[in-house]
């Protein structure tokens, strides 16, 4: 029960609410309501997928083997998201809508989103 607790607490602060996060600021603004239901969709079907083979998983490779299993493919989305997803912090979705839109496919995923340069004051320019 405690495993099941620590889990349930790392995974929440943790990866869990990554895709929920990047649903809105990865899809454009015209097709991200659709975008973001078949991501949920998606997301879904894979909670479905785990809790499915959990049973079968066990008489295969015991209960250790499982979480271990599990492990590992957290540890690769965790890698995942350190490697992979641009910083969006202190960007507008305008601008990390251009970042994508501008970007060479997968290629987008490997390099930062620039800032837009901050507004001048127009008063700075009377003097």
């Amino acid at each position: 029960i405690a495993c099941l607790l620590v889990f349930t607490f790392v995974f929440t602060v943790g990866l869990g609410p990554v895709p929920w996060v990047f649903l809105g600021e990865l899809f454009p603004a015209d097709v991200r309501s659709y975008a973001a239901g078949c991501a949920t969709c998606c997301c879904f079907a894979f909670i479905f997928l785990a809790n499915f083979s959990y049973p079968y998983l066990i008489l295969e490779i015991q209960n250790y083997g499982v979480f271990w299993l599990y492990s590992a493919i957290s540890a690769l989305g965790l890698l995942f998201c350190i490697f992979l997803v641009p910083e969006t912090k202190n960007r507008t979705l305008e601008e990390i809508e251009n970042h994508f839109t501008q970007s060479d496919g997968l290629m987008s995923l490997f390099t930062t989103i620039p800032p837009s340069l901050p507004p001048r004051d127009e008063t700075e320019f009377d003097k």
